[in-house]
């Protein structure tokens, strides 16, 4: 299933291995794969194997959650960082050491560092209600690697008039 298909060709393992023969190849994507090796049109085997991801790369990781690109001032939000690997995989399982800043763009004084909940799947998660309104950089390190940053814009709450 999934689509994906792949042949290569086995080669001969050399005259000290006779009739033995190798062949390799990279799977980039995780998940169940079935493999299938056939010696002309006979199958000699069928398995699955499961392919995991492979280690995290800063470059690769992405940033999300409620407050990008906008959030309004006064309302909880959160910064949801995913760990992946150079072919764009989740990371299955936590424990990198993780730093979450909100840098407000002109002004350090409303930078925040965050408090950063591993969520055990490769995903961290900060939570957090800022009141002043500015353009923010998300700046974030995965094992001291600066991951590509993300922006959101904290805008002002809606005016709310009562009639007495």
């Amino acid at each position: 299933g999934g689509g994906y298909s792949k042949n290569e060709e086995a080669r001969p393992l050399g005259p000290s291995s006779p009739g033995q023969y190798e062949v390799t190849f990279n799977a980039e994507v995780a998940g169940t794969l079935e493999v299938v090796i056939s010696f002309g049109d006979t199958t000699v085997l069928q398995t699955t194997v499961i392919v995991i991801p492979s280690l995290y790369d800063a470059a690769a990781t992405t940033i999300g959650g409620s407050a990008i690109p906008r959030t309004v001032a006064g309302v909880p939000a959160d910064v949801v960082v995913t760990v992946r690997d150079t072919y764009g995989n989740q990371v299955l399982d936590g424990g990198a050491v993780m730093t979450i800043n909100l840098q407000a763009q002109g002004t350090a004084v409303l930078d925040t560092q965050l408090l950063v909940i591993d969520n055990g799947d490769g995903r961290y998660t900060g939570k957090f209600t800022k009141f002043e309104t500015a353009n923010y950089t998300v700046v974030v390190t995965v094992d001291g690697l600066e991951v590509f940053p993300a922006f959101f814009t904290l805008d002002s709450a809606p005016l709310v008039l009562e009639n007495t």
